[in-house]
């Protein structure tokens, strides 16, 4: 039989919300570097901050999965 899959709970729902708001943050902020190269650097900076934070909150969502 199929395993029943259990509902996320909420701190699972935010760990997600956070991941993807970090995830299109930095797409929007690699977006604006390429757009504006004056503040590029700035942006790339802010940009990479976010995609380690999307990536801690993945790692901690892997985590708690096992």
């Amino acid at each position: 039989m199929a395993e029943k899959q259990k509902k996320s709970g909420i701190g699972e729902r935010g760990l997600k919300l956070y991941r993807n708001f970090n995830a299109v943050g930095a797409i929007a902020l690699f977006g604006v570097g390429v757009v504006l190269p004056v503040i590029a650097p700035v942006t790339n900076v802010l940009a990479g901050i976010n995609v380690l934070q999307s990536g801690a909150a993945q790692g901690l969502l892997s985590i708690t999965k096992k």
